[in-house]
């Protein structure tokens, strides 16, 4: 079974594919477009399996980035420390884009 990592960004200024592409040296990266605007990347071994995929998902309403955010606010409450949904609850709402690996 696969599991998923969230990183929360709260920027939402496009990275550029080359770049990305430098800092996974020696592993490939396939982008779904040559743009710089992907929504995925295949992060693999140069002559082996995948490793992650990796999905970017804009906080935009009506789009997956937005509900997941939506439902990660609904969830906290419940959680503990209280301290660290105090901080999840200020910080959560100034989340622009969620990355899935």
């Amino acid at each position: 079974m696969g599991y998923y990592i969230r990183v929360f960004g709260t920027n939402l200024t496009e990275v550029p594919i080359q770049r990305l592409q430098e800092r996974a040296s020696p592993a490939l990266i396939e982008a779904d477009e040559l743009a710089d605007s992907w929504q995925q990347l295949v992060l693999s071994h140069p002559e082996g399996p995948e490793i992650a995929v990796i999905e970017k998902n804009p906080v935009v309403e009506g789009e997956l980035g937005a509900e997941e955010l939506k439902e990660f606010l609904d969830e906290i409450p419940s959680y503990r420390p209280a301290s660290a949904v105090s901080w999840l609850q200020s910080f959560l709402p100034n989340v622009k884009v969620l990355y899935a690996f």
